[in-house]
């Protein structure tokens, strides 16, 4: 490792240009407390953006759904982060991969960055929009309304920063099990085929799913 890579600071800004050096940097660090903080607010961020897309707020207040977004983030990226480091350490290694969970929950911890910035995008929107930035018919107002406007803004920044956080994950989970990017997408797959396909099996047995 050269000591310029040991010295990449803050790591909130060099993980999105230089994820493979600063995820080596912070798999070294193992600080479980910044893998913690960024499961939850990785997994607050992505119930907020369920919210929006399912309308949420025809069901409940904003301070309610941003609770409710609060409480089932913190478990669903705790979940995801702990959970998964499991599992992408086990597909990694049977692709020579040789990470241990600690490395690759930090990883996976990290990629979150992206959707973390992203959240800022949530408050000017909030302060202007209010509830009705959940509901369902608020925004409908035109194609050249500020509600249409605002649909797509957040459709696109979503898209690309989501897009920004998978390929730091893939990065990332290559860098700790020290392989290439294509191994790091076969274990990736790998793992989520593992869980997803038994899930649509479960779902199709029980007809919630119909082919």
């Amino acid at each position: 490792m050269r000591p310029a890579d040991r010295e990449i600071h803050p790591a909130w800004l060099s993980i999105l240009m230089r994820p493979r050096a600063t995820i080596r940097v912070l798999a070294d660090q193992g600080s479980l407390r910044h893998v913690i903080l960024l499961a939850v607010l990785g997994g607050f961020a992505h119930t907020v953006l369920r919210s929006f897309v399912r309308r949420a707020g025809n069901l409940f207040t904003i301070r309610i759904l941003l609770v409710l977004c609060a409480a089932t983030g913190v478990v669903l990226g705790m979940a995801g982060v702990f959970l998964g480091g499991l599992l992408f350490r086990w597909t990694g290694r049977w692709f020579g991969g040789r990470a241990s969970a600690r490395e690759v929950r930090t990883a996976l911890a990290w990629s979150a960055v992206p959707r973390v910035w992203a959240l800022l995008l949530w408050v000017p929107l909030l302060v202007y929009f209010h509830g009705d930035l959940f509901r369902a018919k608020s925004l409908q107002m035109g194609p050249h309304a500020p509600g249409e406007i605002v649909l797509k803004v957040v459709g696109v920044t979503q898209l690309v920063f989501g897009a920004w956080s998978l390929v730091i994950c893939l990065l990332g989970i290559a860098e700790v099990h020290r392989f290439s990017l294509w191994r790091a997408v076969a274990a990736v797959l790998s793992g989520v085929s593992l869980i997803g396909l038994p899930l649509l099996l479960l779902m199709r047995y029980t007809g919630l799913l119909q082919f």
